[in-house]
């Protein structure tokens, strides 16, 4: 029984991908390790956590708003990326330093300041420096990882695919379980400061945990050598490449567009949750554990549905679909709880499928050499445009911070409550702009 078990595992497709017999499969698994460790981590310093971190701090809807820009500017110094990195014919070094200050500054730095800094305006500058200046280094020296990394993704559709899915499973999978076990947690100490002792602590484990995941992909993996079309590269280049590139291109504007939606209320929508409806820990991520459900039994479906009409397809499908959810998601006020999980259910399952498919753009007209340019104009545009979508939202609630919330179909509808809205109506254009594009971006030349 034990040997047929070992058969069928070793004849699995999870075992076509990530195995340690090559050095790409061996850099896929080890890949697949950091994802475990990175989703684990980011549970502790992100989504409701960070939330409630910035608010235990005194900072304000708006504030946090405003923090979440030193990320994006910071990618205006990655212009310079190219030209610093074509120094350095061996990057692991150097890499393993970046990843390590970067975290030093948002995760370790951010924890400690309002230790010594008490005025919530003081607190909000510091947590402008620190992100600004680890995002700045990272800006600069990040870019570096992918041309390394991408030897690690598989070219061929159906094996991508099959990296994608249990990228995706494992990292659903950690974060799902890690973020609900501390949510009951959490809940059972609001209102004591037992509760800001366990997230101040959590970041300190996010911290070491990202470190380990750090040693992982830049200390052991093969690193090849790099290739460039030009002999010494040029500030212009970041932009004039990809703009002879018109199929990488079609897929530059949906990350765009997608980085300019999903950021409108990204950094605030937690905060009117937790904050303005009130809601438990746990209720928050009731999407987190349905997507985690639908990675568990709707991949295989979804790679049906990808190998029957193609991902491109498929991505302008699952946009449509989670265009529903925004338009549904803003009836969640105190006394509807009960619909915010009913949707979180639909949309969680969405999530498996557009997590999957959205996974392939970047690599879907990636040109050939050069990469650490594309990779840099691709994060640059969706960074920029993630700031603009960012800045939108902000004003949008500076404006409604000011005045009673407005009463609609028997409930009160606050600033956040809108921007669901304009995200559905910008979400249905990018799944038009994706129908449009499909027919140019697979033909072939």
């Amino acid at each position: 029984m034990f040997a047929i078990l070992k058969r069928r595992f070793l004849n699995s497709d999870f075992c076509q991908v990530f195995n340690f017999r090559t050095p790409e499969s061996k850099g896929s698994s080890l890949l697949l390790i950091f994802t475990f460790l990175a989703n684990l981590a980011n549970v502790f310093i992100s989504g409701v956590f960070y939330t409630s971190f910035l608010v235990q701090n005194g900072i304000d809807i708006v504030r946090v708003g405003v923090i979440s820009f030193a990320t994006y500017l910071s990618w205006f110094v990655g212009l310079l990326s190219p030209k610093v990195l074509r120094k350095f014919k061996r990057r692991r070094a150097l890499l393993l330093f970046n990843d390590i200050f970067y975290y030093s500054c948002i995760i370790l730095a951010t924890t400690v300041m309002p230790n010594f800094v008490k005025d919530p305006d003081a607190r909000t500058l510091w947590f402008i420096v620190f992100i600004l200046l680890g995002s700045m280094v990272n800006a600069l020296f990040g870019p570096g990882a992918m041309a390394w990394h991408i030897h690690f993704i598989p070219e061929e559709n159906e094996k991508r695919n099959i990296y994608f899915s249990f990228q995706n499973l494992a990292g659903s999978m950690v974060s799902t379980v890690a973020a609900v076990v501390t949510a009951v947690v959490a809940d059972s100490l609001t209102g004591g400061a037992g509760q800001e002792t366990l997230i101040v602590t959590l970041r300190y484990a996010a911290f070491f945990l990202f470190v380990v995941g750090v040693i992982l992909i830049y200390g052991l993996p093969k690193e090849w050598p790099y290739e460039y079309s030009s002999a010494e590269p040029k500030l212009r280049d970041v932009i004039r490449l990809p703009l002879q590139q018109k199929k990488f291109l079609c897929w530059c504007g949906v990350c765009f567009i997608w980085s300019f939606i999903a950021n409108i209320n990204s950094a605030t929508w937690d905060y009117y949750l937790l904050d303005t409806v009130g809601m438990p820990y746990l209720m928050t991520l009731t999407s987190s554990i349905f997507c985690l459900i639908g990675n568990l039994f709707l991949l295989p479906f979804w790679r049906r549905m990808i190998a029957r009409f193609g991902w491109h397809k498929m991505l302008c499908v699952c946009f449509l679909l989670e265009a529903v959810c925004e338009t549904t998601y803003n009836f969640t006020t105190s006394t509807t709880l009960w619909w915010y999980v009913l949707v979180s259910v639909y949309c969680g399952l969405i999530f498996s499928g557009l997590n999957l498919t959205y996974a392939n753009i970047f690599y879907a007209n990636l040109p050939e050499g050069d990469r650490d340019v594309y990779f840099l104009f691709w994060n640059l545009g969706g960074n920029v445009l993630a700031f603009f979508g960012a800045s939108f939202g902000t004003f949008f609630l500076s404006l409604f911070q000011k005045i009673e919330p407005i009463t609609m179909f028997g409930l009160p509808f606050y600033g956040s409550q809108f921007l669901p809205w304009v995200r559905f109506v910008l979400t249905v254009l990018l799944a038009l702009y994706i129908w449009k594009i499909t027919p140019y971006t697979t033909k072939e030349d």
